[in-house]
This record gives C-alpha cells, sequence and structure tokens, in this order.
C-alpha cells in the first residue's frame, strides 16, 4: 500500500518518530478499483516487516467506520499464532466474503455490498518504514 498513491493514506500518532504506531491504509485496490465487500482480495505483506513489536490488519466499514456486524475476527497480526506463512516467509492476508478454502487463519471478513478499508498497523516501527525505503505492497484483487 504505497503512500504516494492517491488512494492511500498515512498516519503516524506520535509525538517522537520512531516510537508508537504508524497506520498504513487503503480505499483502492492496486487496480485503482474501490474495495468492495463481496470481491476477494489478497495482501502479501513481506517477510520480516521492520518492526520492534508486531504489526496489525483490521477492516472497516467505510460507511461507519466501525467492523463488519458478522465478522468472526476482527484482526490479524503477526503476534497470531494460527496465521500461516508462505515458505518466503511472506504472509497473505485475504479479505471476502468467505475465506478461501484452506486460508481461513488468514482471512478477514468483509461485507457484501458495502465499501471498506484496511488499516495496516505496524507498532515500534523502524528505519525503514520511517525513512520509506520500505513498502507494503498494494491490495489486489483474487479469484
Amino acid at each position: 500500500m504505497r503512500a504516494a498513491s492517491h488512494s492511500h493514506s498515512i498516519f503516524c500518532p506520535t509525538a517522537k518518530l520512531g516510537t508508537g504506531s504508524f497506520y498504513f491504509g487503503a480505499f483502492h485496490d492496486r487496480s485503482g478499483e474501490a474495495l468492495e465487500g463481496g470481491k476477494n482480495y489478497r495482501l502479501r505483506v513481506p517477510a520480516n516487516v521492520p518492526v520492534r513489536e508486531f504489526w496489525s490488519a483490521t477492516v472497516y466499514s467505510l460507511k461507519t467506520s466501525s467492523f463488519f456486524l458478522n465478522a468472526t475476527r476482527l484482526t490479524l497480526s503477526s503476534l497470531d499464532r494460527e496465521v500461516r506463512k508462505n515458505p518466503d516467509g511472506t504472509i497473505d492476508i485475504y479479505f471476502g466474503p468467505k475465506p478461501p478454502a484452506g486460508r481461513e487463519p488468514n482471512w478477514l471478513y468483509t461485507q457484501p455490498g458495502q465499501k471498506w478499508f484496511p488499516w495496516f498497523r505496524v507498532y515500534g516501527p523502524e528505519k525503514a518504514i520511517l525513512d520509506k525505503s520500505w513498502r507494503l505492497p498494494d491490495i489486489e484483487t483474487v479469484g
């Protein structure tokens, strides 16, 4: 999720650079289309996210800026033991109305008929995040 794109935002609520948390947000997929609750998406989180603490991903309704009522899980994080890593250390996070088969631990619910947005939070961001040399890829449509 590139900060330079018109479809993304960055939020860094800290008084001292290098402490606290840093937020990546997106409202569009890689092709520029609005994130729709009835579609399926993937975010491939790079291996070894440069954080001292952990990262997390949370999904919100664009209409209410709150969680989806039918969500069974509200967030995924690097601390979740059940989240599955790819052989290269990357982690695929799936978003959609139903989990892809066999990918349930890496899935977050989105409600059909509603637009949504994620916050990808990093806690204890390291220099590579702060100087923008580390990049989070865009969310892509799958299936």
